[in-house]
Order: C-alpha cells, then sequence, then structure tokens
C-alpha cells in the first residue's frame, strides 16, 4: 500500500515538474476560475 502512494506521488511531482509556466496557468485556471462555473 505504501509503495502505490509513493508511486502515485512521485508520478504527480513529475507531471506537475513537466509542465511549462504557460500550460501550469492555464490548468490553474480551469480548475479554480469562477468563470468555468458559472458556466454549469
Amino acid at each position: 500500500m505504501t509503495e502505490d502512494r509513493t508511486r502515485r506521488a512521485r508520478a504527480v511531482c513529475d507531471y506537475i515538474a513537466g509542465m511549462t509556466d504557460r500550460y501550469a496557468i492555464e490548468v490553474h485556471q480551469k480548475l479554480f476560475s469562477l468563470d468555468l462555473a458559472l458556466d454549469l
């Protein structure tokens, strides 16, 4: 179980580390933007 959590955490960290600044900002806006929530 611990090994699975470690692998998952590593995959998340690797994904975030590979993001460009512009892409990270776009993802953040998609996840946390009020405009997106109002479009539902």
